[in-house]
């Protein structure tokens, strides 16, 4: 029936030069010429994008223009009118009437899946269970799950599954040929209907295989095939005809770094394609630098067109925490509008809808991840739920040395017993680093010791170089065999330094405890203290001493460095609120595998910022992070950190070890002298064993006797200070004072007079212990 509203019949489409000026103006042109007729403009949402928008002008100025004469339809997304026409007036005026077109029904999806299926193979198709049975509507009700939400293409989405039931088809007749049989070219099966049975497809899946050969993630692959079994649940309820359980394709994968979560990833997409919940399987690896725009409405459209570009595949985020700023450590910036942008995008466009032909994981660490999750858009949260997260944590001891191993044996390396012994040991120290990176550190270790193979036998006979390389301990680490020696070590590293003897003798019961315990196969790292006090006055050796307990840990297996890392409150205390809690963290990370040496600790308790600090450490000390990973000491006057122990109970009960340092007797400073002036071969040598000698001695120790209760006496520093003065003093005189030996000497006489200057010094800057001003 015509309505005779306008004369011409003429029909054009604008879907393809759409884009093009020249296209729309010939199209108006044609229908003009024969009379007028209908132009319709498909995809009209693109119309209102900003760098088409001179094309929209031009069309409003047409539609007045040919009024009467061609009528002009526009077509496309949208529920309202202003989401396809934006909030342009001037189009809602001009096109006033709206025909909204509703989605297909699961009936009449039904009913166009058997029109095609009849027109396709001329009515000579048979599909078990009948052409509009059971398996046929199991399919396009997993079509209308896609029902209301943008793209979703009704007849277009029938079209499309009827393609991916005949390549399943395909895929059959192929192997029931190779396999001798004859099958019927003309039969749809369940199997080519619906896909296989979750199950048994799981089974015969080569990458739940590989996934299954993996070192270690056994929660990991629990999780997966709990999750893989819900989907087998859900096609047997859709056998039944009920509703399926709601589950999402899309993952949150939590963990360190180097725990495999990008490889199970690539399994996971590949095992989806093989039970058929993806058309394709492919996986998409991406950084938020690749989602982020230069500009405004940049980052929306770069993500947009990923997650396009990812139907039917696998669709890796990772580091995904990278795309919220967060407020850690102390973070005061405004939110970055970019960044959220893209976390906006990603909530739009991402459906938690059962038959979504995209899987999207989120790939991150699991504290910076969570707390995404926690503060940006909620959509995010829902769609990707952090309680279904898969957890992967870091490989044991054990599972190192198997993947070290398996690396070996790919690279077709040999290492000895004994070299794969203490490779397994570095790997378990090098734990303590932060971002420990698991099977990355492997890698880097083997790198390594290649390396010191190649220095090793260059340095060889050059028959010797025509041999079989093989990877020995010295070549994973030089000072392998540094456990042997710990004994000797701890005496000799004290050797020159006064009165140690009982520290001395504390360290080494450390190390008797240690190699104890390993000969029975216990691990000592929990037995032996790895928190310390140290008491003392100024100059006592306290910092001296904390680094030889670095290189004592060190040869003990217990660290990875025997460096030690020194600082003060000041670096621990934030100048704005909530500062001071990342700083000591970061302080903490930045020690892990050495020494933390907290000097003059007792500030700890004088401000409220400090009090945060020591808060954040009693927390810290205990978590798993940081517990038995690294050396801390506290240290300072003993009075003063009796004060700060009373005033936190925490902190004493954390640092329950205390070394106590004492002041230098008058006989200790005498021989920390004589050892300092020695090393540039200075002597007294009027201190012999003759009766004068001894007084002469008795004189200078009382002397040292009377500097040590001076208010600002710093014992082995303030030696040192004389010292420097005594050394001057030689090297200076025009008549140098040869000892008996024939080497550099200082006297009696001379030696006195610079003490009781250096007493005169300390006495102008206070009264001696014990006396008032």
């Amino acid at each position: 029936m015509s309505f005779d509203v306008i004369r011409g019949k003429t029909f054009e489409i604008s879907a393809d030069y759409i884009a093009r000026m020249r296209g729309i103006a010939d199209g108006i042109q044609r229908i003009d010429n024969h009379g007028g007729g209908v132009f319709l403009i498909d995809n009209a949402h693109q119309l209102f994008d900003h760098s088409t928008s001179p094309i929209l002008e031009y069309l409003l100025e047409h539609i007045k223009e040919y009024r009467g004469r061609i009528v002009f339809i526009f077509s496309g997304y949208g529920d309202e009118p202003g989401q396809l026409f934006g909030r342009d007036p001037g189009v809602l005026n001009l096109v006033p009437h709206i025909v909204k077109l509703t989605d297909y029904s699961d009936e009449d999806l039904l009913r166009i899946l058997v029109k095609f299926v009849k027109k396709r193979f001329r009515n000579d198709m048979q599909v078990e269970g009948g052409i509009d049975g059971l398996y046929s509507r199991i399919l396009v009700r997993r079509l209308g799950r896609g029902r209301g939400k943008k793209g979703f293409g009704n007849t277009h989405a029938v079209e499309s599954a009827l393609l991916t039931v005949c390549g399943r088809q395909a895929d059959r007749v192929c192997r029931e040929r190779a396999g001798g049989e004859k099958p019927n070219l003309f039969l749809l099966t369940r199997e080519d209907m619906i896909g296989p049975k979750p199950l048994d497809a799981l089974n015969k899946s080569r990458a739940w295989q590989k996934l299954q050969n993996l070192i270690g993630l056994e929660d990991i692959k629990e999780s997966i095939k709990s999750f893989f079994h819900r989907i087998h649940v859900n096609y047997q309820r859709e056998l039944e005809e009920k509703k399926p359980i709601r589950v999402s394709l899309n993952q949150v994968f939590l963990g360190p770094p180097g725990t495999g979560k990008t490889t199970v990833g690539m399994l996971y997409g590949q095992i989806l394609a093989d039970l058929g919940l993806l058309s394709s399987g492919k996986v998409m690896i991406k950084n938020p630098s690749d989602f982020i725009g230069e500009y405004i409405g940049r980052s929306e459209s770069a993500t947009k067109r990923i997650l396009t570009s990812a139907m039917g595949n696998v669709l890796i985020i990772d580091e995904v925490h990278m795309l919220y700023p967060g407020k850690r450590c102390g973070d005061r910036r405004k939110p970055d509008q970019y960044r959220t942008a893209v976390i906006d995008t990603l909530v739009a466009e991402v459906q938690n809808i059962p038959g979504e032909d995209r899987c999207v994981i989120l790939m991150g660490y699991t504290e910076p991840v969570q707390e995404m999750l926690r503060h940006c858009n909620p959509g995010l949260a829902r769609r990707f739920p952090i309680e279904d997260a898969f957890h992967f944590t870091d490989f044991n001891d054990n599972q190192l040395a198997q993947i070290l191993d398996k690396k070996l044996k790919e690279q077709d390396l040999t290492a000895t017993d004994l070299a794969r012994q203490v490779a397994s040991r570095m790997l378990s120290l090098a734990r303590d680093r932060p971002n420990f990176g698991n099977g990355g550190e492997v890698d880097n270790i083997l790198n390594r010791a290649k390396a010191g193979q190649q220095k090793r036998i260059l340095a060889n006979p050059p028959t010797e170089l025509l041999q079989e390389v093989i990877l020995e301990p010295e070549d994973f680490d030089a000072d392998y065999d540094r456990i042997l020696r710990a004994g000797r070590n701890c005496e000799e590293l004290f050797k020159d330094v006064i009165g140690s003897e009982d520290v001395i003798a504390q360290l080494r019961g450390y190390q008797q405890v240690a190699e104890g315990m390993r000969m029975h196969d216990i691990d000592p790292r929990p037995h032996i203290p790895f928190n310390f006090i140290f008491k003392g006055p100024s100059g006592a050796g306290k910092t001296t001493t904390a680094r030889k307990i670095g290189q004592i840990f060190y040869d003990m297996r217990f660290l990875l460095s025997a460096e030690v890392v020194e600082c003060s409150v000041t670096d621990m205390v934030g100048e704005f609120d909530g500062e001071t809690g990342p700083k000591v963290i970061e302080l903490l990370e930045r020690a892990l595998g050495k020494v933390l040496f907290i000097d003059e600790a007792y500030r700890l308790g004088q401000s409220d910022f400090s009090i945060d600090a020591v808060n954040e450490l009693v927390d810290c000390v205990t978590k798993k992070r940081f517990a038995n990973k690294l050396v801390i000491i506290l240290a300072g006057y003993e009075e003063d950190m009796n004060e700060l122990l009373k005033a936190n109970r925490g902190l004493s009960s954390r640092f329950a070890t205390e070394i106590v340092f004492r002041h230098l007797s008058p006989e200790h400073c005498l021989v920390l002298l004589q050892q300092y002036i020695g090393r540039l071969g200075i002597q007294i040598p009027d201190l012999d064993g003759s009766p004068l000698g001894e007084a002469r001695k008795a004189a200078i120790v009382q002397v040292f006797a009377s500097l040590t209760k001076t208010a600002s006496w710093g014992n082995g520093r303030d030696v040192e200070t004389l010292a420097k003065r005594v050394i001057a003093h030689v090297f200076k005189s025009h008549t140098v004072k040869v000892s008996g030996s024939g080497g550099l000497a200082i006297s009696f006489e001379e030696l006195v007079p610079i003490m009781e200057h250096m007493l005169e010094e300390r006495w102008r800057r206070g009264p001696a212990l014990g006396q008032d001003h």
